[in-house]
């Protein structure tokens, strides 16, 4: 597939500020995700503008770029602002494949901690969604004025996040394998204590094994701790 990506904003038109910088924040995140969608065998053009004037030049270089390079989807990635929380998807209305993208996005991401604020249709008009040609989407990953959402997104981190995005736009899992260096190994305790939980326990729930430290493993972790400080 042909994805063509874009950061939010730029220096010269920032974005939304608060505990988080919007424009510092997605250029770490949309990054991420190239890298992800390329070790996933797709072909990704990067249409964010390192420096404009004005909002409306930001907004055209991205979609005139993926227009012309004939994309097979399209996809900006924001941080949002305005006393809220949690995370949401936008897409053109009358999208279906737009849709179906984003509400799988904004569930991969939602099952990081963050609350879910669904895929929603765009009623403003929003100028990437409107005149794009293909599929797309505007991801909203969090609220960068929100403590809660801050120090979610920071203790998750910009990998698992950007993870998420690939995975919710491709169908696809990325594998988190142990790095062998010489004789230094690299290990995911995560994954391991998720893989060593289940199976001990038996639980009828079991925890994803996907070696991303979210919130039902941090319960399960907390729940062993406070079996071993009983005795």
């Amino acid at each position: 597939m042909k994805i063509a990506i874009r950061g939010g904003h730029n220096y010269g038109v920032p974005g939304a500020s608060g505990i988080l910088d919007e424009v510092a924040e997605d250029r770490k995140v949309y990054a991420k995700v190239i890298e992800y969608l390329k070790k996933l065998g797709h072909e990704v053009l990067d249409v964010t503008p390192n420096k404009t004037s004005t909002s409306a030049e930001d907004l055209s270089f991205g979609v005139s770029k993926a227009n012309s390079w004939g994309a097979d989807y399209f996809c900006s990635i924001h941080f949002n602002a305005g006393g809220g929380r949690g995370t949401e998807v936008l897409y053109y209305n009358g999208s279906t494949k737009g849709k179906s993208i984003a509400e799988k996005i904004v569930r991969k991401i939602a099952e990081l901690g963050f609350i879910n604020r669904g895929a929603k249709v765009d009623t403003r008009g929003l100028y990437e969604l409107r005149n794009t040609k293909m599929p797309a989407n505007i991801i909203e990953v969090c609220f960068v004025d929100s403590n809660v959402d801050a120090e979610l997104y920071r203790k998750v981190g910009v990998s698992n996040i950007a993870r998420a995005i690939a995975e919710g736009i491709t169908g696809q899992t990325i594998k988190v394998e142990s790095e062998v260096k010489g004789n230094k190994y690299t290990v995911n305790y995560c994954l391991e204590f998720q893989k060593w939980y289940n199976k001990i326990t038996q639980t009828r729930a079991p925890l994803t094994e996907d070696g991303v430290y979210g919130p039902a493993t941090e319960k399960a972790l907390q729940k062993i701790i406070n079996i071993i400080r009983e005795f």
